[in-house]
């Protein structure tokens, strides 16, 4: 089975044909105008070894022989990011099994009259379902969704198709399909792999309206004919962290009408169901695009490319526009069917059902270094829930520090991406098919900062021979993530050439020892320029153990320096024999290796302090200078001082910003009563980043008491003050 390519529910094309073809679907099919719509209700989990098995029959077997069926797949238990939705318990209500004592994934029911079975049984009950005629007919009259707001509103009318009695309830549930998200798996229903980062996932229950139980129509004799209308409005929450923000596109709505009976996946019949698109089709489109981001020159404009289709069944007008984030003397453009117009215009376009627009980006540096994010914004003049954006990134050749983002499927460069701007570092980021094969050019950048996440491979050929170059012409490159040390330089690994065992002894300049160290933290080396101090670091990683990878069969692996250029850096926590980081000297560029990801590193200050130590290892700070000339300076910052609480001193980084160059800059340390302690700047300065430390001395060269200290930094008409922490 291939899950590699998201399903063609919501493709163009598909929703064209069932448009211009649902008169004919009864025919066709040979089902009448309220053939019941079987429904297949299971448990599910991203922990779940069997459940892609229920997926596969799903997807092989069902789909393609009852495409009428609607499906649900309730995610719970363990650790299951989807598992926080309105109406959970709908799981132990639906699937618990009192013989077996427990909910046992994957298991369904089908209908609500199958009891519980397992994935085996689930194509036999659904098919016997179709003979079943449906007890109520479901309409949407009206329905909408604000994506801004989140508020979703529909009228929705229910008429009984035959004499019925009882308590009847009905719900509407919001499901998404194609989201991304890592799966374990067995091998069996996934030969040769044990986790899947990049599993699609179908048929998720992102929310119930009306709660596991759903909301009563009604209690009594309901007749034939009779018609319920029911006013729903419901705001969709946004999903609790780790689970990824919902995308309306891939979201449908299900609306079904069950009979309330005890047990509830054996006596309460499903009546009907019927599903349709979260946005309605009239006005719908979608914008896509080929590379996102660009490593490129500061002499030559970058091009970008995207194609605006308009997918709904109405002609429609679309405005489009750009937006631009990066440094001001570069210039953006976007060109269209009705010329080329600058940043700040409004476009307007014309596109029929089943047509596309090409819509250009152009973003010119204007030979000035940087990092420039221009997002290209369309809008429906007819619907506000159809619209877009794509965001393109440039980085130019000559950046002090290019943060290379190897893993799309997570956003851990994030982590990194905190720390730098902790910093006051200027730095880009772009992912890593944006280095250029031929990468000469690439040694004008500073420092390379490589996340290969949990991605396999964490290098390929293509990336290993950019590096190569990078570090043969002096370029430093810090590299994290797990599994590297396995990938390149075990012949056991399927990734592993003679080619890659040479990148990993001769430019990580690491030896390999074994793949998996079970160890959740690592110590530093005392006396190291990076590592001295850290002591006991822990690996939970920002959002949890995943971000060591140990839910895909991955650790940190154990390495150690391959050569007399290389350094012992990182050692696994008790264990001071075991290495998982070193540090080396290559050419006239260093490289640092650590075998766990940046991102693994639980605390905030470390992650920080480490970003700190790598770059100062890398380019040696010099105290206050002027800055570098490679960027300028647009902002006025000053940064929380690092480290904080210190003892016996900490440093103080800021930016003094091109529209006051030459002011004076007055940096003062205050006491809590607001008596000046130590000026430690106070004179006219250039425009530029700077570092300055403080030594917890004040101006009479008298230690400091342990205590609370505000720094005050003004420079022409910009003031910021921040507080800082002495423990003696």
């Amino acid at each position: 089975m291939d899950r590699s390519i998201p399903k063609s529910r919501f493709g163009f094309a598909l929703i064209l044909v069932f448009i211009l073809a649902a008169g004919l679907f009864a025919v066709s099919n040979g089902y009448s105008q309220n053939q019941r719509n079987p429904v297949l209700e299971f448990c599910t989990g991203t922990w779940c070894q069997w459940c892609p098995c229920g997926d596969s029959i799903i997807i092989n077997n069902i789909m393609p022989n009852i495409p009428n069926a609607i499906i649900l797949a309730y995610h719970g238990a363990g650790s299951d990011p989807f598992r926080l939705f309105a109406g959970s318990s709908i799981i132990s209500n639906l699937l618990y099994d009192p013989i077996g004592g427990g909910v046992f994934y994957p298991t369904g029911a089908i209908d609500r009259v199958s009891g519980i079975q397992d994935r085996g049984a689930w194509y036999a009950n659904l098919n016997a379902r179709l003979g079943v005629a449906a007890g109520v007919e479901i309409k949407i009259v009206s329905r909408s969704y604000d994506p801004v707001t989140r508020e979703f509103n529909a009228i929705i009318d229910i008429t009984a198709l035959k004499n019925l009695s009882g308590e009847f309830n009905y719900n509407v549930l919001l499901v998404e399909d194609g989201i991304i998200y890592g799966q374990t798996s067995n091998n069996t229903c996934t030969p040769g792999t044990t986790y899947l980062p990049g599993y699609i996932h179908e048929w998720l229950v992102r929310d119930m309206m009306a709660g596991a139980s759903g909301a009563q129509i009604v209690n009594g004799t309901w007749n034939t004919g009779e018609k319920f209308t029911k006013n729903v409005q419901y705001t969709i929450p946004v999903p609790a962290s780790p689970a990824p923000d919902i995308v309306p596109d891939n979201c449908h709505i299900v609306v079904m009408v069950n009979k309330v009976g005890s047990p509830l996946n054996a006596n309460a019949e499903i009546q009907q169901a019927e599903e349709w698109p979260l946005i309605p089709l009239d006005y719908t489109a979608n914008m896509v695009t080929g590379q996102t981001d660009v490593v490129g020159s500061t002499s030559t404009p970058s091009q970008f490319s995207a194609t605006l289709l308009n997918t709904g069944i109405l002609p429609d007008t679309y405005y489009i526009e750009l937006s631009f984030d990066g440094p001001g003397a570069w210039n953006q453009t976007f060109t269209t069917v009705n010329g080329t117009h600058p940043i700040g215009a409004i476009d307007s376009i014309a596109v029929n059902p089943g047509d596309s627009t090409i819509i250009t980006v152009s973003v010119d540096p204007n030979s000035i270094v940087g990092f420039g994010k221009a997002t290209l914004h369309f809008d429906s003049k007819n619907s506000p829930s159809a619209f877009g954006s794509i965001e393109y990134k440039l980085a130019t050749f000559g950046l002090k520090i290019l943060v290379v983002d190897d893993d799309q499927t997570e956003t851990y460069e994030n982590y990194i991406i905190t720390a730098l701007d902790n910093l006051a570092e200027p730095y880009g980021v772009v992912s890593a098919s944006a280095i250029p094969p031929a990468a000469t050019n690439l040694s004008t950048i500073g420092s390379l900062m490589w996340l290969t996440g949990l991605s396999e491979p964490g290098l390929n050929a293509d990336e290993m021979n950019a590096l190569i170059t990078y570090l043969d012409g002096g370029g430093n490159l810090y590299l994290s993530g797990v599994d590297i040390p396995y990938q390149l330089a075990d012949p056991q690994s399927p990734y592993y050439t003679t080619n890659s065992l040479d990148f990993f002894n001769n430019y990580l300049h690491a030896s390999y020892v074994t793949r998996y160290f079970f160890s959740l933290a690592v110590d530093g080396v005392t006396g190291d320029p990076i590592t001295d101090g850290f002591a006991t670091m822990n690996l939970s990683g920002g959002t949890g153990a995943n971000n060591l990878g140990a839910s895909s069969g991955k650790y940190p692996s154990e390495i150690t320096a391959g050569d007399t250029s290389a350094t012992n850096i990182f050692t696994f926590w008790l264990s001071s024999g075991n290495v998982a980081g070193i540090r080396a000297n290559h050419n006239n560029g260093k490289v640092i290796f650590s075998t766990f990801g940046f991102e693994a590193i639980a605390d905030d200050a470390n992650r920080t302090l480490l970003a700190d130590r790598i770059l100062d290892w890398f380019s040696p700070a010099t105290g206050i200078g002027d800055d570098d000339g490679m960027q300028i300076v647009k902002k006025f910052e000053l940064s929380q001082n690092y480290p904080n609480p210190f003892n016996p001193e900490t440093r103080i980084r800021f930016a003094l910003p091109t529209s006051e160059n030459g002011s004076r800059a007055e940096l003062v340390i205050y006491d809590q009563l607001g008596q000046k302690v130590r000026t430690l700047i106070n004179e006219n300065k250039s425009s530029g980043r700077y570092e300055i430390t403080w030594n917890g001395m004040d101006d009479h060269n008298n230690p400091a008491a342990s205590s609370i200290y505000f720094y005050q930094l003004r420079y022409g008409k910009y003031t910021s003050a921040k507080k800082m922490v002495l423990l003696r």
